[in-house]
């Protein structure tokens, strides 16, 4: 990857997080973080580009008919015969439905889903299928989003060589091509909408974008059909508030995913895996693929490749045996935050049992591990209390188990989750 895709990655992420922190109560944009990630290699896969300007790219599949690596996402379709083709071009501007003032999502037009990055979504017809690319040269009626990781496109030489083809493609603005007059209102954002602009090959390449500059995002089509086709598609963009899409997480550190996850609104549940599957950090896969537009608030699960220090569940190969996992636990951070004075609770790890204990013996629970690190409490087990109708002692807020449902265990933590949040994090005892 050059020094100049390194920047790409930096400044179109950097700037889409930084526009949604207005939006949402979120940190600054981890530029360090994605300085890092941009530097580190990343297994290249085919991409979609709307960064770079579609005009050049075409140009040069025209010249070249080559096919060349990239990595991200895309939409695209065969048409049917134009004869028998419905196209659903959607409201035009000014005749917007509630829809498009009120900001919800709403039901897609008959026949169609909803792709999209974060607030910015757009229909699609349903029988394209989300594709996370399988290094095929012309995949055909999928969906993709671009993360912007590397802008290489062999898109452009499958445009020449498919006949009747139609695409959208949904990713991170490109920082690098000039401006875009904001000089139109979508769904109340301000927005710029470049004309539809036709090569005279066979068949015909036509192509156009809509940027939104305040949210760092670009939706592109591009057709083998006419330019009404291109006007149809980005009639159909959408700004939501309740609903986000996944955006992709090619190149892009966990860290760095975690971040623009949450900068949308999504619920971010890190999973880590053994080291040997890839580079310390790197995003490998999600629960939900990119592209997909869910609900406000929803989860989505991030697989990524844990550091050697990094705590693995128990289904991890890396996993130790169970005559291992026996040791003492020192309590040293409760969600994000050190423990109170006086909060000494500790963690005893025999083989697949738990036993946490306040520190002071008043209160003990035993737990079983299951071979997911699912915590369930032990056949038999009661709690131990030192507390008297005269004395009360309650357990502190947030160092028991009882709200625990997974352990994650590693050489130098165990971490107690709630979902797929942190609730307590332990240091071994020398």
């Amino acid at each position: 990857m050059s020094s100049r895709h390194h920047d790409d990655i930096e400044s179109r992420v950097a700037a889409a997080l930084e526009r949604q922190a207005e939006r949402l109560p979120v940190a600054a944009a981890p530029v360090a973080e994605i300085r890092r990630d941009a530097s580190r290699p990343g297994r290249r896969v085919r991409s979609e580009v709307v960064r770079r300007p579609w005009v050049a790219a075409l140009a040069v599949a025209a010249a070249s008919a080559l096919l060349v690596g990239g990595a991200g996402i895309a939409a695209e379709s065969l048409l049917p015969a134009a004869s028998d083709r419905a196209t659903d071009a959607g409201p035009a501007e000014g005749g917007q439905p509630p829809l498009q003032t009120e900001r919800r999502l709403g039901a897609p037009p008959m026949g169609s889903v909803w792709l999209g990055v974060g607030p910015v979504v757009v229909s699609v017809p349903s029988e394209w299928v989300l594709d996370a690319g399988d290094g095929r040269a012309c995949p055909r009626d999928a969906a993709y989003v671009t993360s912007g990781a590397d802008p290489q496109d062999d898109a452009d030489a499958c445009d020449l060589l498919a006949s009747r083809l139609e695409r959208v493609t949904v990713g991170p603005v490109d920082d690098d091509t000039p401006g875009m007059e904001q000089d139109r209102v979508v769904s109340g954002e301000p927005a710029g909408r470049a004309g539809v602009f036709c090569f005279q090959t066979r068949p015909p390449q036509c192509g156009a974008s809509v940027v939104f500059d305040e949210l760092g995002l670009e939706v592109g089509a591009r057709s083998t059909t006419d330019a009404r086709t291109v006007d149809d598609i980005l009639d159909r963009v959408r700004v939501v508030d309740d609903h986000a899409g996944v955006p992709a997480y090619e190149g892009l550190g966990v860290e760095t995913y975690v971040r623009l996850l949450e900068s949308y609104g999504l619920v971010a549940m890190p999973v880590p895996v053994a080291p040997s599957e890839g580079e310390t950090g790197t995003v490998v896969s999600t629960d939900v693929e990119p592209g997909t537009v869910v609900p406000r608030g929803a989860a989505v699960e991030v697989t990524y490749v844990a550091d050697s220090e990094d705590p693995v569940d128990f289904t991890s190969p890396t996993a130790a045996t169970d005559e291992d996992l026996v040791g003492t636990w020192r309590l040293v951070d409760v969600a994000g935050q050190p423990p109170l004075p006086g909060t000494l609770g500790r963690i005893v790890l025999t083989g697949r049992t738990v036993t946490w204990n306040d520190g002071v013996n008043r209160h003990v629970r035993q737990y079983d591990v299951g071979p997911d690190g699912a915590l369930s409490t032990s056949a038999g087990s009661e709690e131990r209390t030192g507390c008297t109708p005269r004395r009360r002692c309650e357990r502190p807020a947030g160092v028991g188990v009882e709200q625990a449902d997974r352990v994650l265990v590693g050489p130098q933590s165990l971490i107690l989750m709630d979902g797929g949040r942190e609730l307590a994090r332990y240091e071994p005892v020398p």
